[in-house]
């Protein structure tokens, strides 16, 4: 598995991870940080909402920019959000940090799957977007029962402190994808939006 597509995968897994935790660390949360659990509670679904504008919305706006660049920069914001939220001590902060990695997971998991499929060229491109994709299908298999295990283990802060870390080096990481100019298209909404014309290069 090439470097690029390794990042790729972890940085998946960073985003599934980050969104399935979050449901059995709402407890944790709520008595840390002497919070509601309902208020908490609004964390999940910031998130969610968070998730269904950036793919569809934000990353379609910047469709024309590059490719790498928008993902990077979209990796890096999402570990931002993750170390926000692990510092994090009062509901708005929460919330904010919380749309935010939100937003960032919608535009970076738009944008995998093309990132993929044009590092590893035609031949393997079907490869490609399995092995990034199974970073966010372990994610949703170990997200809830591992964030359950260590919230017995480690405090929640730390949680979302790897995570973010974890984020920022798939986003460093993933500057390296090869990814040549042309047309490609961005996965959203269960379907792919029209083909765009990247310009010049990447």
């Amino acid at each position: 598995m090439s470097p690029a597509l390794l990042a790729l995968s972890a940085g998946t897994f960073a985003l599934g991870f980050a969104e399935f935790v979050a449901v059995s660390l709402v407890p944790a949360i709520a008595a840390d940080t002497g919070l509601g659990l309902g208020e908490v509670g609004l964390v999940v679904g910031v998130y969610a909402i968070g998730v269904s504008i950036g793919a569809p919305v934000l990353s379609a706006w910047l469709a024309p920019a590059s490719r790498r660049r928008v993902l990077a920069v979209s990796m890096l914001l999402f570990a931002v959000g993750n170390a926000v939220t692990a510092l994090s001590s009062s509901l708005p902060l929460l919330l904010g940090s919380r749309l935010l990695a939100g937003l960032m997971h919608g535009v970076v998991l738009a944008l995998a799957a093309s990132t993929a499929a044009s590092a590893a060229g035609p031949a393997r491109s079907g490869q490609a977007i399995a092995t990034v994709f199974g970073g966010l299908t372990l994610a949703l298999v170990l997200g809830v029962p591992l964030g359950t295990l260590a919230s017995g283990t480690v405090r929640w802060q730390f949680i979302f402190g790897a995570i973010a870390l974890l984020s920022a080096v798939c986003g460093q990481r993933s500057r390296t994808a090869a990814v040549g100019p042309g047309q490609y298209r961005i996965a959203c909404s269960g379907g792919y939006a029209p083909a765009q014309r990247l310009g010049h290069g990447v």
